[in-house]
């Protein structure tokens, strides 16, 4: 019997810095009756390809670090950075792994893919902590195995700080809080004043990540 959930490994980055033409694309559907095999076959992929590419492992990886090495890969020519579209930049290229719903669950239909890992192909950080939470509800709700990989993070949503349970992944959770304030503050400016965005900044001060 096939398992609510399977994972698939994506890349499509160019081969090159400046070489638009020659891209590496692959895509590996990972299933095992336990997930959670499946999802460490797939990580682990994301492991090799990082080796091989960038000469680094994904270990404990900065999330933004990694987003600047794969926009940094698909540059085109001598273009800055800011002046490619964003769909080019976060839709066509990216590196990660993808939850794929093998049935319905919530407002996911079968075969609906989500990203719990990984950077770009139009996700953001916030994205990938939503997801991250709907996969460990999948799990808590089948009983599937963790290999005691659940952890609670604290990230802020809509404006306030909560907390998550997920399975953790490589990133290096201790900035995760950093970027999940940048992007709240991000939105305050253009609503608050700026005696606001300091109380935000001070009541972040006051607060320690629970692992």
């Amino acid at each position: 019997m096939k398992t609510p959930i399977s994972y698939i490994f994506k890349i499509n980055l160019p081969r090159k810095q400046f070489k638009k033409d020659d891209n590496i694309s692959e895509e590996i559907i990972f299933e095992d009756n336990n997930p959670i095999i499946a999802r460490i076959k797939a990580i682990n992929k994301v492991n090799s390809y990082l080796d091989v590419i960038f000469n680094k492992e994904f270990d404990n990886y900065d999330y933004r670090k990694l987003g600047e090495e794969i926009h940094t890969r698909a540059k085109y020519g001598n273009e800055d950075l800011d002046k490619i579209p964003f769909k080019l930049k976060y839709k066509e290229y990216g590196l990660g792994v993808f939850l794929k719903f093998n049935e319905d669950y919530k407002e996911y239909k079968k075969g609906d893919e989500i990203m719990i890992f990984g950077n770009g192909f139009g996700n953001d950080l916030i994205d990938i902590v939503y997801n991250l939470e709907i996969e460990y509800e999948i799990y808590k709700k089948n009983n599937f195995k963790t290999n005691n990989l659940e952890r609670k993070i604290k990230f802020y949503d809509d404006g306030e700080l909560e907390d998550f349970f997920i399975l953790n992944t490589p990133y290096k959770w201790d900035n995760i809080i950093e970027e999940s304030i940048s992007y709240y503050l991000e939105d305050l400016k253009q609503e608050t004043e700026k005696e606001d965005e300091k109380k935000i900044k001070e009541k972040h001060n006051e607060t320690t990540l629970v692992f």
